[in-house]
């Protein structure tokens, strides 16, 4: 839209068909998932709006976002244990964390037009908030489903999360771009410590991949250019 490629109209068709294909989907699980999912639906149109009136709305997004963790508990086990919402608190922290990074790129923008923003509100707070986002969430996901994973599994999957380490100290250099650098990384690993999670806890054994890459949802025009 902001290139003028689609039309408004356009992009609302489009938003639509989707939203009519995902709930088409949600009509094939059970009454509970489906009732969720105008729950879930609420959040997400209330996102944009936070961006005005909320100092936080990461925070928002993060919910929004984390929603089809206790929708999948739902869809599968018919019930909400309390699990479903610790995990779903975990996950808003790595959504706080990479959406964060986002808003550093976009910080002067949003500024010069009213937008409000966690990079905004934490101002030279946000590399050591975001270090310590990511530190809460892997806290939380691996206090809570530790006594039903394979230890050494998760283990190995910490150690491929620990690879996001440097990217705190390449957020201090200040380069606009290169927050961005480490988002694709986020996203994988959050995507794999996801599903081997939902694939211990829900007995999901088909759950082996999205098959979308998690660097799709990055807009090219942000992605920096290989060297």
């Amino acid at each position: 839209m902001t290139s003028g490629k689609v039309s408004t109209r356009e992009a609302l068709a489009v938003g639509a068909v989707l939203a009519l294909a995902a709930f088409a989907l949600v009509l094939t699980t059970n009454t509970l998932t489906v009732l969720m999912s105008f729950a879930a639906l609420a959040i997400t149109l209330a996102y944009p709006y936070a961006k005005r009136y909320v100092s936080m709305p990461q925070a928002v997004l993060g919910v929004a976002f984390s929603f089809g963790v206790p929708m999948a508990f739902a869809a599968v086990q018919a019930q909400l244990p309390p699990l479903a919402w610790v995990l779903l608190v975990g996950n808003l922290f790595w959504v706080l964390a990479y959406d964060t990074e986002y808003a550093m790129v976009d910080r002067d923008d949003d500024l010069r037009i009213g937008m409000k923003t966690s990079a905004i509100t934490l101002g030279a707070y946000d590399v050591p908030a975001v270090t310590a986002f990511y530190l809460v969430f892997l806290a939380i996901w691996t206090a809570a489903l530790w006594p039903m994973v394979n230890s050494w599994v998760w283990g190995a999957m910490l150690v491929v999360a620990a690879h996001q380490g440097p990217q705190p100290r390449r957020l201090l250099q200040g380069l606009p771009p290169q927050p961005l650098v480490g988002v694709h990384g986020v996203c994988g690993c959050g995507a794999r410590l996801g599903l081997k999670s939902l694939r211990f806890v829900l007995g999901a054994s088909s759950a082996r991949g999205c098959g979308v890459p998690c660097s799709a949802a990055v807009p090219r025009r942000l992605v920096p250019p290989p060297p």
